[in-house]
């Protein structure tokens, strides 16, 4: 009995020291599946051909899962759950992917274009980033895609790590690429301006796109730019033996125009003294590379727009391409006088250089206050500094910005401008009018059928006197009317303001529209009032004289320029409200703090208001007839009351005072 009893216990443990064993083997044979499962995904990520699908990896955690939830093998040996894993499928998924020519990106996949694993494309740059491009278009042509593709790399971060990462690469290849192989070589193979190309007009790829961290830089585009004009350069020893260094004084500035619908980028060869001045103003955009500053400036900054040359691009020319960006070689060269420190401007040099290079009158201011636009550096926006500390902010609203900066409200700045264009188009009715009629007695009689005399004779003229003072500025609160009749008095030496007649009465009016006009709120002063009747009364505009015409022309060639100088500030005090915050745009901000900067600088350094400020000449003394001659001609007959004060117009027979043209006292 003790032997049989030690007999069963004996077969017992064998039987589970054998059920033990059993359970062991084939936990190690699970054990072996998921590694093989490993070993394959190891080796399908070092094969280009191949990608390792979503589902083969959630496949292997669901099976180290259960790995993981297993019992420990009890002291019976007791059979645990067995591994649930298809490794036939598994491998298929894996290895079946050859046939399929996948691209990944991280564990994303989708078909490559016949070829793309070629060996002699995988070494082609160019040629390989293309084909990626236009693989990845092909994919995403089916919606279905466009919505996994932004579902799987929204949702990973590591995922969306290898899209920037792939996206980066193939997009600085295909855009270096393209402008090696796709510009077309000039004399002894010089590329000057070589071709540009943008990556989202050339692919439709724009469904995913917004997921690339570079998709507002340009970095890559200049980058690539700035690498095949490198390229070009090593290519043709010829055409570029004096650049680089041998040659230290040159260095090459690429600046993007347009020639029809294709971009190209022109070689700009600068003085050392100008790449210097235009790194100077990169720097104070924040840009480190001056290439990347001028692949923006076109389209970003510039106030027209990008430079369009009729010329093909290996016929265009530096001084071509200098004109096309005026602006910016201007601007360069303000900064010779430190137009933005306000310890160390050259004033006087900063307005000598804008008057002679765009001339005087208020045309001319536009274009002066464009160009110290573009000199600025990058004005900073209110809230930027909350921004900055993770504040999220808006930014002021347009008007309380326009306000806080230039002190005047929108509807007062909307008065002047409504005023010079009152003006403008008085006077050009008055031309009209003063071209038909002989006399100034019949010239007074028509403005008032029109509407031009507003007052009328003698007392009524002391109506005016007293609605100009309602209006001053200087003492809104003050009774200013006789300051202004003494004015009106002096400027037409009389004794009594009611002895004015009816052509004087229009000038007044006249003045008055201009006055409030040239201020840059459309308010009044005196003072103004008194520098327009003045000029009025100078140029002899209502007065029998030869010179009428030319008077009046003159005046409204002023006019007109006043009514597009003011025109920038208006339309960015009245642009329409877009989205949900109307704010001023960074290149809005710079003209406006440009406009104020101009004025400030331009009323320490000369006298604005005076008889020639609006506009310094109309005629010139080299101006030339339509024969092709001389346009004036200087009066002869010493018996000519005219002679020495006037000259004579050839082409009209017109009687014309020196005074008004440019240089006529040299005739």
């Amino acid at each position: 009995m003790k032997s049989f009893a030690l007999g069963f216990v004996k077969g017992l443990t064998n039987g589970f020291t054998r059920n033990i064993a059993m359970e062991q083997e084939a936990r190690g044979a699970d054990d072996a599946r998921v590694a093989d499962i490993e070993n394959l995904m190891i080796q399908a990520s070092l094969d280009p051909k191949k990608r390792v699908p979503e589902s083969v990896g959630n496949m292997l955690k669901d099976a180290q899962g259960q790995l993981e939830k297993r019992e420990p093998i009890d002291i019976f040996g007791r059979e645990g759950s067995r591994l649930k894993l298809d490794m036939d499928k598994i491998s298929n998924t894996i290895n079946g992917l050859d046939t399929n020519n996948a691209i990944k990106i991280g564990n994303y996949s989708f078909k490559a274009r016949e070829g793309y694993f070629d060996s002699g494309i995988q070494k082609d740059n160019y040629t390989r980033s293309s084909m990626f491009w236009g693989s990845l278009q092909d994919h995403l042509a089916d919606p279905k895609n466009v919505i996994a593709f932004r579902k799987h790399f929204n949702n990973n971060a590591r995922e969306l790590g290898f899209l920037n990462t792939t996206f980066r690469k193939n997009k600085v290849n295909y855009l270096q690429g393209y402008s090696i192989n796709e510009s077309t070589p000039g004399k002894d193979g010089e590329i000057k301006s070589p071709v540009l190309t943008e990556l989202l007009r050339d692919f439709n790829i724009g469904s995913v796109y917004d997921l690339y961290d570079g998709k507002d830089s340009t970095k890559e585009d200049s980058d690539a730019l700035s690498t095949s004009y490198e390229t070009f350069k090593k290519n043709n020893a010829i055409a570029y033996a004096r650049s680089g260094k041998k040659n230290l004084f040159k260095t090459t500035l690429l600046i993007p125009f347009m020639k029809g619908d294709r971009k190209f980028a022109f070689g700009y060869e600068a003085t050392k003294e100008e790449g210097n001045l235009m790194t100077e103003l990169a720097d104070s955009y924040g840009y480190n590379d001056v290439n990347h500053f001028l692949f923006d400036y076109t389209t970003k900054y510039a106030p027209n727009k990008i430079f369009e040359s009729d010329k093909g691009p290996s016929l265009l020319n530096q001084d071509e391409i200098k004109e096309g960006y005026g602006y910016l070689f201007h601007a360069v060269q303000l900064n010779k006088f430190k137009v933005n420190d306000p310890t160390l401007v050259d004033k006087q040099g900063v307005i000598n250089y804008l008057n002679e290079s765009f001339g005087r009158g208020e045309k001319s201011t536009r274009q002066k206050i464009l160009t110290m636009s573009i000199a600025l550096p990058t004005p900073t926006r209110p809230g930027s500094d909350l921004e900055k500390n993770g504040v999220l902010t808006f930014g002021m609203p347009r008007g309380e910005e326009l306000l806080a900066i230039l002190n005047v409200k929108k509807e007062d700045y909307n008065s002047g401008f409504e005023a010079a264009v009152k003006a403008r188009n008085d006077l050009q009715r008055l031309l009209e009018l003063r071209n038909k009629i002989k006399t100034s007695d019949g010239l007074a009689e028509e403005m008032y059928k029109l509407g031009f005399g507003i007052f009328g004779k003698g007392g009524q003229v002391s109506q005016l006197a007293s609605m100009l003072a309602s209006q001053d500025v200087d003492d809104p609160n003050k009774d200013t009317t006789e300051a202004f009749q003494q004015t009106i008095q002096q400027v037409f030496n009389k004794t009594n303001v009611d002895e004015l007649g009816e052509i004087e009465s229009l000038k007044i009016s006249l003045a008055f529209t201009l006055a409030r006009a040239a201020d840059p709120s459309g308010r009044l002063s005196n003072q103004d009032f008194e520098v327009q009747l003045r000029r009025l009364g100078a140029v002899g505009i209502f007065t029998n004289v030869g010179s009428q015409i030319a008077a009046i022309q003159k005046v409204l060639a002023d006019t007109q320029d006043l009514v597009d100088s003011k025109s920038l500030l208006y339309d960015i005090y009245n642009k329409s409200s877009v989205g949900g915050s109307n704010v001023l745009s960074e290149k809005e901000r710079r003209i406006i703090y440009a406009a104020k900067n101009y004025h400030k600088i331009r009323k320490e350094v000369e006298t604005v208001g005076g008889a020639m400020s609006q506009g310094e000449y109309v005629r010139k003394s080299t101006d030339l007839n339509s024969s092709g001659e001389p346009l004036f001609v200087p009066i002869t007959d010493p018996n000519d009351p005219n002679a020495g004060t006037h000259v004579l117009n050839t082409d009209t027979g017109e009687i014309v005072l020196r005074s008004l043209i440019k240089d006529g006292d040299k005739i």
